[in-house]
């Protein structure tokens, strides 16, 4: 068979196709036994596009940012906490059957198509591929519970050819072999992690560092220079972040700055930083270019005790 035509939809093969072959034995030589060097027969070739699908779709980007870190104290370690700069994951689970087995089919699967949108409708351009921003090749076993796609900032670039980072955006995948593809994923949105800034500024009253916004990592995690206070403002922080919390902050503003401990108590490492009865320290106003440091307070078996501030 010779498909040369044009044909929008599925490939015309997708229901599979039978190919038979006659072999007539030879009439004019013969074995030196007397025999046929062939004996005539048929055969039939029965060949099959098993059916695949993409049956469930996660987004990994920026959210990593604020997900638990476990509830052991031995994995509630910066460690654990998943940080995807400029690139995201898309988990994708398959699905296929053949011949009664389970799975069996996501072996045919040899790329997966990212296509993008803007809502959660947005309609795929599988013939023209204008919206497909990249085609991943992937390499299944039967069973497999979930594939990896990677996307890069690069390939999600606007009209203006920027990426379009700390912008959600919606995301559908399709697998293919290599004539015919599966049916398309449902979307799924979310926003890719720009990267950390050379400082991080706090401008706003209260600044609350917790696990589920992602501050602790803000000024916490890797910090070579410290996070700057340009406003008066109430630092709150609980007791739901990293063992291994450090973060050192200075301060740029002649206004007043409160530490209160959520949850868990403070201590002051500084002669002339108190701890009230309200569990705060208070830096007075027109403490401006001054530095200080909050510190996790751990006991021999890892639990948090409170949190040390120091002016440094």
């Amino acid at each position: 068979m010779i498909f040369n035509e044009t044909v929008i939809g599925d490939h015309p093969a997708s229901d599979g196709y039978i190919v038979e072959c006659r072999v007539r034995g030879s009439e004019t030589a013969e074995n030196s036994d007397g025999s046929d060097f062939f004996d005539s027969g048929s055969g039939r070739l029965k060949i099959e596009f098993p059916e695949f699908a993409i049956t469930g779709l996660e987004f990994e980007g920026k959210n990593l940012l604020f997900e638990p870190t476990g509830s052991t104290p031995d994995e509630q370690f910066f460690d654990n906490i998943d940080i995807l700069e400029a690139n995201i994951n898309l988990k994708a689970f398959f699905s296929g059957d053949l011949n009664g087995a389970t799975g069996l089919a996501i072996q045919n699967i040899k790329n997966v198509d990212v296509y993008t949108g803007f809502d959660v409708n947005f309609q795929v351009d599988s013939l023209n591929h204008k919206n497909r921003i990249s085609q991943f090749p992937v390499s299944l076993s039967s069973g497999e519970p979930f594939f990896l796609v990677n996307v890069v900032d690069t390939e999600i670039t606007g009209a203006d050819e920027n990426p379009l980072v700390e912008e959600n955006i919606f995301y559908k995948v399709i697998p293919t072999d290599y004539l015919t593809f599966g049916k398309e994923s449902p979307s799924i949105s979310g926003v890719m992690f720009s990267g950390f800034s050379d400082f991080t500024r706090i401008n706003v009253d209260p600044f609350v560092i917790t696990r589920s916004n992602g501050n602790d990592v803000l000024v916490g995690y890797d910090r070579s220079e410290p996070s700057e206070i340009f406003t008066g403002t109430n630092i709150v922080i609980d007791d739901s972040i990293p063992l291994d919390f450090y973060g050192t902050f200075k301060i740029n503003t002649t206004e007043e700055i409160t530490i209160s401990g959520s949850g868990i108590p403070l201590v002051s490492s500084s002669a002339d930083l108190t701890v009230d009865s309200e569990n705060k320290i208070t830096i007075p106003a027109n403490n401006q270019s001054v530095e200080f440091e909050i510190d996790c307070l751990l006991n021999e078996s890892d639990v948090r005790t409170g949190y040390a501030v120091e002016i440094i």
